[in-house]
């Protein structure tokens, strides 16, 4: 039984508290004919004994004024006013049974205003399980959606094949204006599938794995059997911590290669489902299912890695095998094996940024951050504008107290995303073009440099006085 106090008041029951209320008391007097309401007027009348009636006016407002004191205005509002809320029951026809009625309505549920003089709970409830299935179906949809926001303004529109351009340009290493030429050729051909795959792809080393999601998924919409975008969605799905999804995305790239068709049938006999469920019939498998999304599901994780060493069986020499084992491995926070994998995959293709940049990221994860620094260095070597390895290098070196190098390699890798100095700070007022986490590691490093001058440059997202500092 919900109950009711305030210090150094004895605990009541919401029925006990509506026993004692001035409002209860009341109504008992209307009941028992000692006061008469007018409902032509509002006007209440005393028949039998007129000092109860200027007494119960005197408790009202005394009462009220308690409340106004203690809870305000707004929670005073809920004691009954003579001549609005007790005129309005008295043309209900509440007449001699209105107390019977009263409690009949209190027991059928209908009574649960009474209890708004404190909260109403079953309204916070209400809005809080509202707020949660939307949580759910926000993050259901996160997965799979392909709503892609494009940057407005792309001067890339006007040119004949930006296709090639932003080939070119990525190339170079210059992520964010391959970004922009790879939107352009979305815009003009909205099935054109490499385009959105390299347009995921590109966003994903821009270390912006939103972005890289949906237009992935846009990808996968027009060609279900392209292993790269399954591959490309399973990493940053695992960088957004949508872990059951990014699972998914590993057999879906094992699944979409014909010699590993056999396997299907391994799946088949495992019992495994298509795809990450969310429609649940009930609150706790709505729960179970959310902390799945957030976790790797055991039974998945030993299914997956099952089919990923028949396969590794079946073709030793496939790095791209090693590397999805490897990630499924990162997953559930087996680094170890993590590690182990990449290194192989290494073995057999060692000029793959990507994969230098996984092995440096799994060090990291496991408190190695000195090895893990070499790695993100070979990475870029490899692909001077990587720009997530860029700052993963940057995170390394803070971890390691390096605070400069860290300040240093944040600052680079937001000029690298952004596309240039001055576009996309607010010093420039255009619109910001790199992510609000680089700006946050870099004001970290920043910080514990004491360089709060500097921090105040980052909050304006103007880099330029931080570079020329380092």
């Amino acid at each position: 039984v919900q109950t009711i106090g305030h210090e150094g008041e004895d605990l009541q029951s919401v029925e006990d508290k509506t026993t004692n209320s001035q409002f209860y008391g009341f109504m008992e007097k209307v009941n028992d004919g000692k006061i008469v309401i007018d409902e032509d007027n509002g006007g209440i009348t005393e028949v039998s004994r007129p000092s109860e009636a200027n007494g119960w006016a005197q408790e009202l407002a005394a009462a009220q004024a308690h409340v106004e004191a203690e809870y305000g205005t707004q929670q005073a509002s809920h004691i009954p006013n003579p001549t609005t809320e007790a005129w309005r029951i008295g043309q209900e026809g509440l007449d001699g049974n209105m107390m019977d009625t009263l409690q009949d309505q209190w027991q059928e549920g209908e009574g649960d205003e009474v209890d708004e003089e404190f909260y109403d709970a079953h309204a916070d409830g209400a809005e809080w399980a509202r707020e949660y299935k939307e949580l759910l179906g926000q993050f259901a949809d996160a997965g799979n959606n392909s709503d892609y926001p494009f940057e407005p303004e792309n001067a890339f529109m006007y040119n004949d094949d930006p296709l090639s351009e932003g080939k070119q340009l990525l190339a170079l290493g210059i992520l964010s204006d391959a970004v922009l030429a790879f939107e352009a050729a979305c815009q003009k051909d909205l099935n054109n599938q490499e385009a959105w795959k390299l347009l995921g792809t590109t966003q994903a080393e821009n270390e912006k794995d939103n972005l890289a999601i949906r237009a992935l998924n846009k990808a996968k919409q027009i060609d279900p059997r392209d292993k790269d975008v399954y591959m490309a969605l399973s990493v940053s799905h695992a960088n957004e911590s949508q872990y059951a999804f990014a699972l998914e995305a590993l057999r879906g790239w094992l699944l979409a290669q014909p010699e590993y068709d056999m396997l299907v049938d391994v799946m088949a006999s495992m019992g495994a489902e298509e795809g990450p469920q969310l429609e649940q019939q009930d609150e706790d498998a709505d729960y179970a299912s959310f902390m799945n999304m957030m976790d790797t599901p055991p039974k998945e994780m030993k299914d997956l890695t099952t089919l990923f060493g028949a396969a590794i069986e079946m073709n030793p020499a496939d790095s791209a095998l090693h590397v999805a084992l490897g990630i499924a491995h990162h997953l559930s926070h087996d680094f170890e094996s993590a590690v182990t994998c990449f290194r192989r995959a290494l073995e057999l293709s060692p000029e793959d940024a990507k994969v230098w940049n996984k092995l440096g990221a799994t060090l990291a994860n496991s408190s190695k951050s000195e090895e893990a620094i070499s790695m993100y260095e070979n990475a870029l070597n490899i692909n001077p504008g990587y720009v997530r390895a860029r700052y993963n290098l940057g995170i390394a070196h803070n971890n390691l107290g390096n605070h400069q190098l860290a300040a240093e390699n944040f600052a680079r890798a937001i000029v690298m995303q952004q596309g240039g100095v001055g576009d996309g700070s607010a010093a420039a007022g255009g619109p910001p073009r790199s992510t609000r986490e680089m700006w946050d590691a870099l004001k970290t490093a920043l910080n514990l440099l004491n360089r709060t001058d500097l921090v105040q440059c980052a909050w304006k997202q103007d880099i330029a006085p931080v570079l020329q500092e380092f």
